[in-house]
C-alpha cells in the first residue's frame, strides 16, 4: 500500500523510511492500543504541497507522545524514536480514536 501511494513521490530513502515508520506505527497499534479482534486500523496517506502525511488511526485511548528514548537495557521501545528521528514532523491526537502521524518530504519536481 505505502509503495503503491508513494513509491513515485518520494526519494528512495524517504521511502523505505516511510515503509518502516509505517511498520512501527502499525506494530504500535496492534500491540498497544487495546483493540479486538472486531476492531480495525486505519493507515491514510495524504499528499499536498511538497509533503506526505501518514496516519494511523486505532480505538486505544492514546499516549503521551513525550519522548526520552528507550533506556540501553531495552530490547524494545525504540519505535517512536525511529519516527522522531527518520520524519521530518510527527504527533500523536489521543482518543479514542488514537491518531499517530508523520510527515516526509515528497521528491523536489
Amino acid at each position: 500500500m505505502v509503495g503503491d501511494a508513494l513509491g513515485d513521490l518520494l526519494s528512495a530513502a524517504y521511502f523505505h523510511e516511510a515503509a518502516l515508520m509505517v511498520s512501527e506505527l502499525v506494530t504500535n497499534s496492534l500491540l498497544h492500543s487495546g483493540a479486538g479482534p472486531d476492531d480495525r486500523l486505519h493507515l491514510a496517506i495524504d499528499v499536498s504541497h511538497n509533503l506526505a502525511r501518514v496516519t494511523v488511526t486505532d480505538p486505544g485511548p492514546g499516549f503521551d507522545p513525550a519522548f526520552s528514548g528507550p533506556s540501553a537495557e531495552m530490547e524494545r521501545g525504540r519505535g517512536l524514536g525511529i519516527v522522531e528521528s527518520l520524519s521530518w514532523r510527527w504527533g500523536v491526537q489521543s482518543g479514542p480514536p488514537t491518531e499517530v502521524w508523520f510527515e516526509v518530504p515528497l521528491r523536489p519536481t
